[in-house]
């Protein structure tokens, strides 16, 4: 299985060079050689992700420079203008829906691999996290979405420094590819709290009240203002929002994603505030924001799609804590890989194990929406795969 053996590469790598520390003069000439097979891997992909599917009718239906009308502007068939215009762009180049989908893949990549290199040394481990828990959602999902998340990681250095017209302008670059940015305008008020225990137990009871409070009095108005740009998108995101409501609002689902998304990000930052008190400064917010739109994931499941703008920030701070627990650990020699993999399989554990669910009423797994691979070179199409996209009328 191809995407195996990438994660088996990815660790082998994280392991030499971040584990092991291992000043290679060709670690970054290995880590660009990743990013260029990561975008091709994503770009050259052939009927693979379910939101693709929808976008690959959706560019049949956009002209080209040549053809393209002032009317085409002014109504540009219901999704945000700067997606809009990169897609013109793109089939202006060609008609072939996989030119895009590189250019796309090019774009959120290379941004995602230039924040992780300039945030944390174990760079391969972030990779590695990235790899495992967000891109395949990045690449063959949420391309919108994504597009406007990599607009905020370059604009959130400006938030960290308060430069506040710069930020807020890189969050109106980021609502022009997908509105739901639109809530990063509240970020700065998150600025100035410093997280600490006091912060903690005082916030999480008051944000398990909001989210009680909102669910029960005016879920409905809530939902349909965060669902804004699903109302856009119609049936099909609406429909595949239920399964994942299903899903999160059973019991082992509450219960996994408050490990994933409360507990251990919570823990990796307190245990950074000792090991690099300087990257965990300058995260704490976002990991805060992190974890408060998880909590209101419970009530409101919409919430979800917010975690998107938080989820490089996180991996980061994973990351940085495998490592310094590693470290740690050296001085029982054999043992301490044992105890990294003791701490933080769970995490790793829980984000495998849901591909292999079914979705929702069916017998589907939900890893046939990226399992078994198929490229543009062969372009076979795999009969569960397809059985998906006709469940949900994807095509």
């Amino acid at each position: 299985m191809i995407y195996m053996f990438i994660a088996f590469i990815l660790l082998l790598f994280a392991y030499y060079f971040d584990f092991r520390n291992q000043n290679n003069k060709n670690k970054y000439l290995y880590y660009y050689s990743v990013l260029i097979v990561l975008i091709l891997f994503a770009g050259l992909r052939y009927r693979i992700g379910l939101d693709t599917i929808r976008y690959m009718s959706y560019f049949q239906g956009i002209p080209t420079f040549n053809t393209i009308s002032l009317s085409d502007w002014k109504n540009p068939t219901g999704y945000e203008p700067l997606y809009y215009l990169l897609v013109v762009i793109s089939k202006s180049i060609s008609t072939d829906f996989f030119v895009f989908q590189i250019i796309h893949a090019t774009i959120v990549n290379s941004i995602i691999f230039y924040y992780i290199k300039n945030n944390t040394k174990y760079i391969f481990t972030g990779v590695f996290c990235y790899f495992i828990f967000c891109y395949l959602n990045f690449n063959c999902e949420i391309l919108r979405e994504s597009l406007a998340v990599s607009v905020f990681l370059i604009s959130s250095k400006h938030l960290i420094r308060g430069q506040y017209l710069k930020y807020y302008l890189g969050v109106l670059i980021a609502c022009l590819f997908h509105i739901s940015a639109l809530f990063l305008v509240a970020l700065p008020l998150l600025k100035k709290i410093k997280l600490n225990y006091v912060v903690l137990i005082g916030t999480i009871p008051l944000v398990f009240l909001v989210g009680y409070l909102i669910n029960s009095d005016s879920s409905t108005y809530l939902q349909l203002l965060l669902d804004l740009n699903q109302s856009l998108d119609g049936k099909i995101d609406r429909y595949s929002s239920s399964t994942l409501i299903q899903d999160m609002l059973s019991i082992n689902g509450i219960i996994i994603l408050m490990i994933c998304n409360a507990i251990y990000p919570i823990a990796s930052l307190f245990y950074l505030k000792k090991k690099n008190p300087i990257l965990a400064q300058k995260f704490e917010m976002f990991i805060f924001m992190f974890v408060i739109v998880s909590i209101l994931t419970l009530f409101i499941a919409l919430f979800y799609r917010l975690l998107n703008y938080f989820i490089v920030f996180t991996l980061i701070i994973f990351s940085e804590a495998i490592i310094n627990f590693y470290i740690k650990s050296r001085k029982y020699k054999k043992a301490a890989f044992n105890m990294v993999l003791i701490v933080f399989f769970p995490l790793f554990f829980f984000n495998i194990h849901s591909y292999f669910g079914n979705e929702s009423n069916s017998n589907i797994k939900k890893y046939s929406r990226y399992h078994p691979y198929s490229s543009i070179i062969e372009e076979e199409e795999d009969r569960e795969r397809e059985l998906l996209f006709i469940y949900y009328e994807a095509q």
